[in-house]
C-alpha cells in the first residue's frame, strides 16, 4: 500500500472521533482525549495531501478515554 493509501486508511478508522455523540461535552460517555485524535488526524492529513516517496514516520495512534 502506498503512502497516501495509508494515510486515507488510517484516517477512515478513525473518522468515528469526529462524531458529536462522542465529543460533545453533554454525551455520555464521552472521548476526553479528543485533541490527541484531531493532532494525529491532522498529521495523517498532511500525510495524505504531501505523500512522501520514501519511509514515512507514521504517527502514534491514540488510545481512546472515555468519562461518563
Amino acid at each position: 500500500m502506498n503512502n497516501k493509501a495509508q494515510s486515507a486508511q488510517l484516517l477512515s478508522d478513525t473518522d468515528w472521533c469526529e462524531l458529536p455523540s462522542v465529543s460533545s461535552e453533554t454525551s455520555s460517555p464521552r472521548l476526553t482525549n479528543l485533541s490527541e485524535f484531531l493532532d494525529y488526524r491532522a498529521a495523517l492529513r498532511a500525510i495524505a495531501v504531501n505523500p512522501p516517496n520514501n519511509d514515512v514516520s507514521w504517527p502514534t495512534k491514540p488510545q481512546a478515554q472515555w468519562v461518563r
